[in-house]
């Protein structure tokens, strides 16, 4: 899963996902945080960002994934399929 700028990464939707998927989510998030700090200042010098609120949305939603990781099991969907299969 690759996060996206543009979504809304709401609560629900997130409880909605397996851990794997927050985790993939996770990981591309702090990616795209990590790229806009470099565009940000690359090499020491002071480059302006076009839309600094980015900054602040992507962390939020980084803490927001974190939240739901941590929460309980049973606040989360559960990954169904495998030997764990539902009859």
């Amino acid at each position: 899963m690759v996060y996206d700028i543009t979504l809304k990464y709401s609560p629900e939707y997130l409880r909605d996902r397996s851990l794997q998927e927050l985790e993939k989510l996770l990981s591309s998030a702090q990616q795209r945080f990590f790229e806009l700090r470099c565009q940000s200042s690359p090499h020491g010098r002071v480059k302006y960002v076009r839309n600094p609120d980015l900054f602040g949305k992507v962390k939020k939603d980084i803490a927001r994934i974190k939240t739901i990781m941590s929460s309980p099991a049973q606040h989360r969907k559960p990954v169904l399929g495998g030997a764990g299969k539902v009859r």
